[in-house]
């Protein structure tokens, strides 16, 4: 019964919540006052990542399942845990089992960007080209960068 009532409270609020963000993130857009091609980027860029998502999901599936495993164990290793095992499957997720844990080794996959750490390196190789100077529409001028701007 207690089920039943927070599922059904839950539901008569979504719509609430889901009024409330969509008018921070219109808010934000036009308070920021975006360059129109940084916007129309960032339109194709997010389609393009539904539809590649929504093809490929099974395959990308058991590569988020490793790399929120892997989080956990790298840290674990910081936190000199001995690692006993590593499963990843493709139907039934994963699990990382350790001599021990911690509130940090729990969380870690939902704090810490792996694959951004992994891609690091690579970084040095991006050229200086993806950089540039953008105007915005209130004249003052704000330094665009892909992350990436290294020596």
């Amino acid at each position: 019964m207690k089920e039943f009532i927070a599922k059904s409270i839950t539901f008569l609020i979504c719509p609430f919540i889901a009024y409330g963000f969509g008018l921070a993130v219109y808010r934000v857009i036009t308070v920021a006052a975006f360059p129109k091609q940084t916007l129309t980027a960032f339109a194709v860029g997010f389609v393009l990542f539904v539809v590649f998502w929504r093809i490929f999901k099974r395959h990308l599936q058991v590569v988020c399942t490793f790399e929120h495993e892997l989080t956990h164990l790298l840290f674990g290793l910081v936190f000199l845990k001995r690692p006993h095992s590593f499963v990843v499957t493709r139907h039934d997720g994963g699990s990382v089992t350790l001599s021990g844990g911690n509130f940090l080794i729990t969380l870690a996959p939902y704090f810490f960007p792996t694959v951004s750490y992994l891609l690091l390196p690579f970084a040095y190789f991006v050229p200086k080209i993806w950089s540039a100077d953008l105007c915005c529409s209130a004249g003052r001028k704000h330094r665009v960068s892909s992350g990436f701007n290294l020596g």
